[in-house]
């Protein structure tokens, strides 16, 4: 009995380390900084070496100083807010492809 648990225990921590392993780049924005010093989007390796500036939000773009500074990807693109721009200037949900390096205002 002891031996099937300790089976099933190694698996199970197995399967989660493996899942975890593919981790290698970090994504992420900033509020501050960049060309404007409106926030950026950056990426870096998972020790936090070779920071890179992808995107810099600038004032002629829709939506500028992203909040919650996490990205959600989803099929390849990243999603967003900023807390400037939009209709009423109370922020907006932006896409950005790092691919194309083009960002589209969402709503």
């Amino acid at each position: 009995m002891k031996r099937r648990l300790l089976i099933i225990l190694f698996l199970l921590l197995s399967s989660i380390s493996s899942r975890a392993q593919g981790i290698f780049q970090l994504w992420g924005m900033n509020n501050q900084g960049g060309s404007d010093n409106l926030g950026t989007i950056f990426k870096t390796d998972y020790l936090g070496r070779n920071l890179e500036t992808l995107h810099n939000f600038k004032r002629q773009v829709p939506g500028t100083y992203p909040v919650h500074v996490q990205l959600q990807e989803f099929e390849g693109k990243f999603y967003g807010m900023t807390s400037q721009g939009g209709a009423y200037n109370q922020g907006l949900i932006f896409e950005w492809n790092p691919e194309t390096n083009i960002y589209i205002k969402k709503h």
